[in-house]
């Protein structure tokens, strides 16, 4: 079963920079700079990753009490001449690294997660210092975004699954997001999936599966569906839309990204010919939200 065609306005519609100002109040606190050409060359360059900011340079090595020096450079003399000259390091996006250090020295938690348009680099958290996206640098945000398949695809095939679109088309502007970082429980994060104004399928993001878990999806379903209804479809240009939730210690949700209806976008535990065939059988019955709307699935996702 074919899934639903989006076309090259859902995709922009979803970029943070447009939505983030409808969906402030319900947002962590976010600064954003345009990428000039330099910034953008620097990020889709190949090879090597090097980083902006020339870091300290470590002291020499000095002798112990025995006047031994336990250096892999205790033999320079053996080095080349090509080994010896150092390559002046030059900063290819100085103007932006300075707006990075004065956001991060901003936040009470002096750091950020950086995200590009659509996406963040949450598949390069192997290169972070603590496995997360908190970023307390210039050097520590370009990594991520240098090391991630994501941001890449985002700088290179934005419009790759659209049906309506040409070479013709322009590159979207392209923008550095830094959100103020907090530490998030998977367990509350949430997948809503939106088909025609109309909520069709919810599901958690959480990759573990806990009894305690599924109880506390049990508890937020109600309130995340009125969240749904009344402060997200109605502000929404698109009448299909995927939005990424979170559920708050104290009351109230929170929302980090909007999505296209369809593939690429991940399906989480519902794929998307589940999710078309549910679609087709409830319009037979009308549109109606029955009883296979409450209906419980696997990995305590709804639909």
């Amino acid at each position: 079963m074919e899934t639903y065609k989006f076309e090259k306005k859902d995709v922009l519609w979803c970029q943070l920079q447009n939505w983030y100002p409808i969906f402030k109040r319900f947002c962590p606190k976010t600064e954003f700079f345009q990428l000039d050409k330099c910034a953008l060359n620097y990020l889709k360059s190949d090879g090597s990753i090097i980083l902006p900011e020339e870091e300290a340079t470590p002291a020499s090595p000095q002798p112990d009490i025995f006047g031994q020096v336990d250096s892999d450079n205790a033999f320079s003399d053996w080095s080349t001449d090509e080994e010896s000259e150092s390559v002046p390091h030059i900063n290819p996006v100085p103007d932006l690294c300075r707006n990075i250090r004065r956001v991060i020295g901003e936040r009470a938690r002096k750091s950020v997660v950086p995200k590009l348009n659509w996406s963040c680099p949450s598949d390069a958290l192997h290169f972070s210092p603590d496995q997360s996206l908190k970023c307390m640098s210039p050097n520590e945000v370009f990594l991520l975004l240098k090391s991630s398949d994501k941001i890449n695809h985002d700088l290179t095939y934005p419009f790759e699954n659209c049906h309506n679109t040409t070479e013709a088309d322009e590159s979207p502007v392209y923008t550095l997001a830094l959100q103020e970082f907090a530490k998030l429980a998977p367990s509350r994060e949430f997948r809503c999936f939106i088909r025609e104004k109309q909520p069709v399928a919810i599901c958690s993001r959480s990759t573990t599966f806990s009894d305690d878990e599924e109880d506390f999806f049990d508890e937020v379903y109600e309130a995340l569906l009125e969240f749904i209804d009344l402060q997200i479809i109605p502000k929404v240009e698109l009448s299909s839309f995927v939005v990424d939730v979170y559920k708050k210690e104290a009351d109230g949700f929170l929302i980090f990204g909007f999505s296209p209806f369809g593939l690429p976008t991940w399906s989480m535990y519902f794929s998307w010919n589940y999710t078309m065939k549910i679609l087709e059988l409830r319009s037979q019955d009308g549109g109606a939200r029955g009883a296979a709307q409450h209906e419980k699935r696997d990995f305590f996702g709804r639909i």
